[in-house]
């Protein structure tokens, strides 16, 4: 029933992947392929040639024939390290990991002092959930490039998912201290700091996130978390309308939004959030219980004890779930199954024995 990361290291990997892959840049596709036909057709065995036109394809979208050129630019020159790791660019995005971390391996091995091709190997490597391979990878990358605001960004992502917060937290400081500017480093950071309850300086960092970037949704949830931690509970519900806003899909906030009316007693609305929530992700078992325990402030306890029951049958050793449970039991008369769950939830949390 714990918090779910909101900024997970594959969706690190994954925006790295777009915004990091190091190939062209933006500009009029067709005239620069036309172009580079007519050159290649001049000078059929010129590499840079064919990885200029593999960069051109892949700009446009066209990864199979971007492959194609990386491919015959290593058969004239096997040791063409761009092409061994534009390649592996691009079978990471098309969900070909081991063939990735080899292009990836052998641009490495042409080039072992170039730290982008292990920040860029990093990238399957996450995909797979081989965070200490990544580590491995952006470790080598930060002692070869020592102010990759990357490589310090992804690793702190790492960190903070191995539950590492220390190391999160200095990593993300790094980033910033490289490039001030960046928002997602501040919105990290903050994600950190609040997962060892310093809410207040958790909020500052959500804050200069949202200044720098007041289109982060995620940003706005993790700050309204923090608010609800702090029992500001009207700006907490005020900052996860605006992460919906951005984003009215996320799960996280719609929870949080939840939760923080719960407290204010406005259960229609915190029942229209957690259903959403549910609908959306069928396994927050969270939202679930939280509905449940709605329906029972406003006497609907079969609704409740559903709910519940549902909570319960994920997670057998939540003991709150019982002990709601049995409370509804208890209302309706059903002193035995009031009994067995309210001994129960004692049994697992002594906290909620009745005194």
């Amino acid at each position: 029933m714990q918090r779910s990361a909101r900024w997970t290291v594959l969706a690190a990997a994954g925006m790295f992947l777009l915004w990091g892959a190091g190939l062209a840049q933006a500009r009029d596709d067709d005239k620069v392929i036309d172009d580079l036909n007519r050159a290649i057709q001049a000078a059929p065995r010129d590499v840079k040639l064919l990885i200029n036109r593999g960069e051109a394809w892949y700009e446009r979208g066209d990864l199979d024939k971007a492959i194609a050129d990386f491919d015959a630019a290593i058969r004239i020159d096997p040791r063409a390290d761009e092409a061994h790791a534009a390649r592996g660019t691009i079978w990471s995005q098309k969900g070909d990991q081991d063939r990735a971390i080899a292009g990836f391996s052998e641009a490495i091995r042409l080039e072992p002092k170039y730290a982008d091709y292990y920040l860029r190997r990093s990238v399957p490597k996450l995909m797979k959930k081989d965070l200490d391979g990544a580590l491995a990878d952006l470790g080598e990358a930060i002692r070869l490039e020592p102010e990759s605001v990357d490589a310090f960004s992804i690793r702190a992502a790492i960190w903070k998912e191995k539950q590492d917060y220390d190391r999160a937290i200095t990593d993300y400081s790094e980033a910033i201290r490289l490039d001030p500017l960046a928002a997602e480093a501040f919105s990290g950071r903050g994600d950190s700091l609040q997962m060892q309850k310093k809410h207040d300086l958790a909020i500052a960092d959500y804050t200069e996130s949202i200044r720098l970037d007041a289109n982060q949704a995620d940003a706005y949830e993790g700050r309204a978390t923090a608010r609800k931690w702090m029992k500001d509970y009207e700006r907490s519900i005020a900052d996860y309308s605006e992460a919906l806003r951005l984003d009215p899909n996320h799960v996280m906030a719609l929870g949080g939004r939840g939760e923080s009316l719960t407290i204010l007693k406005q259960y229609d609305k915190a029942i229209a959030d957690f259903t959403k929530a549910i609908q959306l992700d069928p396994d927050f078992a969270r939202a679930l219980y939280n509905r449940g325990v709605c329906y029972k402030a406003r006497g609907e306890y079969d609704k409740a004890i559903a709910d519940l029951t549902k909570v319960i049958q994920d997670d057998p050793d939540f003991a709150p779930a019982y002990n709601q449970r049995g409370l509804c039991y208890k209302t309706k008369g059903d002193a035995a199954r009031s009994k067995a769950d309210l001994d129960q939830a004692a049994k697992l949390d002594p906290s909620l024995k009745p005194k």
